[in-house]
């Protein structure tokens, strides 16, 4: 396998769609917590802020991997490569079996959270401060979407890698 098959936006892309229901299970609580009780105008907004600090919020830190590892390259030979879909196959397995479980929550996260939560008010503010901060929840799948944009080669390509990853699981919140 090429890296260069896995660091296209397209592969990034189907690869936010298969954890989508994951991710909905996960972080879909967060964002209901963000809705107003307005009417679906404020719904709206509140999905739209979210999404989309959301993939800024993975875009930019995608880009700055893109950054890193296009100066750690040279450390990679093809050999190490070679290793990279059975890494992904063994992180895919430890979630499965729900071991990813068994990693401690840092207290910090859940002080962040509050603090986000008095500070916005709720509503479209609420949810965008929600969106920016999703990137720093523990999420095995992001994580390892995270260590692919490593090998993107620039900034724009592991910007470009995170926000279709991203677009990849607005399709899924759509569905519930």
């Amino acid at each position: 396998m090429d890296i260069g098959t896995v660091t296209t936006p397209a592969t990034a892309f189907v690869a936010g769609l298969l954890t989508g229901i994951h991710c909905c299970g996960m972080c879909g609580p967060l964002t209901c917590a963000a809705f107003g009780k307005g009417g679906r105008g404020t719904i709206a907004a509140s999905l739209a802020s979210y999404h989309s600090t959301r993939l800024l919020a993975y875009a930019l830190i995608g880009g700055f991997l893109g950054i890193i590892g296009q100066s750690i390259a040279g450390l990679f030979s093809g050999s190490v490569t070679k290793l990279l879909p059975w890494a992904f196959a063994a992180v895919f397995l430890l979630i499965g079996l729900g071991l990813e479980k068994r990693i401690p929550v840092p207290k910090a996260f859940s002080a962040i959270f509050a603090r986000l939560r008095l500070a916005s008010g709720g509503g479209a503010g609420m949810a965008g401060a929600i969106g920016l901060a999703t990137p720093f929840l523990p999420c095995g799948p992001l994580y390892m979407v995270f260590g692919v944009a490593l090998f993107a080669g620039s900034f724009i390509g592991g910007a470009t890698l995170m926000a279709a990853f991203g677009l990849g699981h607005v399709p899924v919140f759509g569905l519930f």
